[in-house]
């Protein structure tokens, strides 16, 4: 009866955070094959619209950008204040909005740069870019069989993660492509690699508490949503103080 009902609740979960984004929802995206993953993730405030009443789907999103969305759909929100003022790569530069996404994501292992060290924080992210960087939110890692970027591709098409998507491997990947992919990591389990004996751990759990929502987001988060939630006026679900992560303020895209 337990795993019924925790089963239960996950689902309750993902219908809820579909339900209050619509008061709020971008109206490019009624209809789309975009749709439900935008209002997901606006609901949890990973990702914002252009202000104008779009989130303009079919537009391409920087690398800083994808930076910041990894850290917020992590959790990971509360460090990035205390590493805005360093440099963690030769083209950040400190004190810049997105700094301290850049380098909670570089200091959780996200994220690696480019092989000349620089991040190029304005280009536009690629496909297998940005599933390498969901992947190891999930704990998966460069041992996976096969060499980059074919290991992380075929992970995440044995995940379903590739379902319903237009992916493109080596070109750039849109807004609503993006949506779509990390919103995929919500329902995976998270993983933990044995050294050792070089495998993963937690893939076939049936638990649901090994899923990314409750894994990394926790169960402070899940009854903030499933009980009675509140909406800011712009038309997120807002938390009470009891849960740090994904706080109650603007965030910049």
């Amino acid at each position: 009866m337990k795993r019924i009902f925790n089963a239960i609740l996950i689902i309750a979960l993902l219908l809820t955070l579909v339900i209050p984004a619509f008061a709020k929802e971008p109206y490019d995206v009624q209809g789309t094959i975009y749709e439900d993953a935008v209002n997901k993730l606006l609901a949890l405030g990973v990702v914002t619209g252009r202000g104008d009443g779009k989130y303009a789907p079919e537009e391409s999103i920087t690398r800083k950008e994808f930076a910041a969305m990894i850290v917020r759909v992590t959790g990971h929100d509360s460090d990035v204040k205390y590493l805005k003022y360093l440099q963690p790569f030769p083209d950040v530069a400190p004190g810049q909005w997105f700094t301290g996404y850049v380098a909670a994501a570089k200091a959780y292992g996200f994220i690696k740069g480019n092989a000349d060290g620089t991040f190029s924080p304005d280009a536009p992210v690629k496909g297998s870019e940005t599933l390498a960087v969901l992947l190891r939110a999930l704990g998966y890692n460069d041992n996976l069989p096969s060499e980059w970027p074919y290991n992380y591709i075929l992970k995440a098409n044995a995940l379903g993660m590739l379902d319903g998507v237009e992916f493109s491997a080596y070109g750039p990947v849109n807004r609503g492509v993006v949506a779509q992919l990390t919103s995929a990591i919500l329902e995976q389990n998270v993983v933990f690699y044995d050294q050792e004996l070089n495998v993963f751990y937690g893939e076939d759990s049936t638990n649901p508490n090994d899923q990314f929502i409750q894994a990394r987001l926790g169960k402070n988060f899940i009854n903030a949503v499933v009980n009675d939630p509140k909406l800011n006026e712009n038309g997120r679900i807002k938390l009470d103080s009891t849960w740090k992560s994904f706080a109650d303020y603007a965030y910049v895209d």
